[in-house]
């Protein structure tokens, strides 16, 4: 999982760095004083921002899934403790039962 956060991490930099010159160009383009290479730039730059949008996309999925899926894991382990729970108020309210039961057959002897 750091495997993945750490890649989305990195591909959030790369992102803010591309949308930083496509902001630099844009700027020129606005001015005037940009060439057709500068927009073919403009245009790479887009589909770049595009694909790595996808790919923190698809990232951000796989870290919720394997979220999702250790909070089930957990979610588990606790239903697991309830039942245990459960089942060990029984056997002590049982033994509690028995335990009011031999003090009465005591009393009811020593009387």
């Amino acid at each position: 999982m750091e495997d993945l956060e750490k890649k989305l991490k990195e591909s959030r930099e790369l992102s803010n760095n591309k949308m930083f010159r496509y902001k630099e160009l844009e700027n020129l383009l606005n001015k005037g004083r940009i060439d057709k290479e500068g927009k073919r730039e403009m245009t790479l730059l887009l589909k770049e921002m595009k694909e790595l949008k996808e790919e923190q996309d698809h990232n951000e999925v796989k870290i919720l899934k394997n979220e999702v899926q250790h909070i089930k894991v957990k979610r588990h382990e606790l239903l697991e403790m309830v039942e245990l729970s459960r089942s060990l108020r029984q056997q002590l309210e049982s033994l509690n039962s028995q335990i009011e039961i031999k003090e009465n057959q005591i009393l009811n002897l020593e009387r």
